[in-house]
């Protein structure tokens, strides 16, 4: 159920960048919650974007594009390393796949993690939890 959201500053990314990016922060997801690389995983691997069209940093509207990659997951598979794991290799996709992060470094691209708690996931009107998300990835 890895669900992630991207939100950059308009015109930062191109749709090529977009698909590229949104195909490597899928697997980074899915390998964060101990799903498989499989059709099923990748069926319920949900990468959005968000264009914004002004950013401020400390009230002032800044020049340099940002990224804000905001991935929820199931709680329980957080753990404090695979976190960090999770944040270098998406950093690095934006590294390596926008032409603006190439020339403006990481530090314009942002992770946030918000871990879902027992209960509050649910898809079709049915609560679901991570025991039955590795089980129907699993088969």
């Amino acid at each position: 159920m890895p669900f992630v959201e991207i939100r950059y500053s308009r015109d930062s990314l191109n749709e090529a960048e977009r698909q590229r990016i949104a195909d490597r922060i899928a697997v980074i997801a899915m390998n964060a919650e101990g799903l498989p690389d499989n059709p099923m995983s990748r069926s319920i691997s949900i990468v959005t974007y968000q264009a914004l069209d002004d950013v401020y940093v400390g009230g002032a509207k800044v020049a340099v594009p940002r990224f804000f990659v905001v991935f929820h997951a199931f709680a329980e598979v957080l753990t404090k390393a695979g976190t960090a794991m999770a944040v270098m290799e998406m950093t690095q996709v934006f590294a390596e796949e926008s032409d603006y992060c190439r020339g403006a470094g990481t530090r314009t691209v942002w992770c946030i993690f918000n871990g879902l708690t027992p209960h509050s996931f649910a898809g079709g009107g049915q609560l679901v939890s991570y025991e039955q998300v590795l089980k129907m990835t699993s088969q």
